[in-house]
């Protein structure tokens, strides 16, 4: 690389670095004092909440919500669209009860799913099709939550 081409990675550098100081440090500093203070039992998806609502270039319609898109049962799965496509992932997943959970790398995942791999991604089209549900069914996260709790006090 030239001398020309180093110093335009170093311009870039020092741009992105100004940038980071005076823009995203001072908002995250401010929200993580915050949840300090207020010690949430879900820290990720309070400081999520808290730049929604509180970050200064915000959207006037943002908001923060949680959806029930999908309750999971004995057998199921997820996460798969961030180990076939490597994206991140495309949602959060809140366990109302006991629950063993197995994690596997992208690796680990291919070598014991091989065969799975193309029926997987095939079913990756029928989530871009997924509706949520109307803002009225919000409730139906509380009646999870309730429904867990019932079950775990039987």
């Amino acid at each position: 690389m030239s001398a020309e081409g180093k110093m335009t990675a170093s311009g870039k550098s020092e741009q992105v670095k100004a940038y980071l100081e005076t823009n995203v440090v001072p908002v995250l500093t401010q929200a993580l004092t915050q949840m300090c203070l207020q010690e949430p039992d879900d820290p990720f998806s309070w400081l999520a909440q808290w730049l929604v609502e509180n970050h200064p270039t915000r959207p006037q319609k943002a908001e923060w919500s949680e959806v029930l898109v999908l309750k999971l049962t004995v057998g199921n799965f997820f996460g798969e669209i961030a180990l076939l496509s490597g994206k991140p992932r495309q949602a959060t997943v809140k366990a109302v009860g006991a629950t063993t959970c197995l994690v596997i790398d992208r690796d680990a995942f291919q070598r014991l799913c091989g065969n799975l791999f193309e029926i997987l991604r095939r079913n990756m089209s029928t989530y871009s099709t997924m509706e949520l549900p109307p803002e009225e069914e919000k409730p139906a996260v509380e009646e999870a939550k309730a429904e867990a709790e019932e079950e775990e006090e039987e």
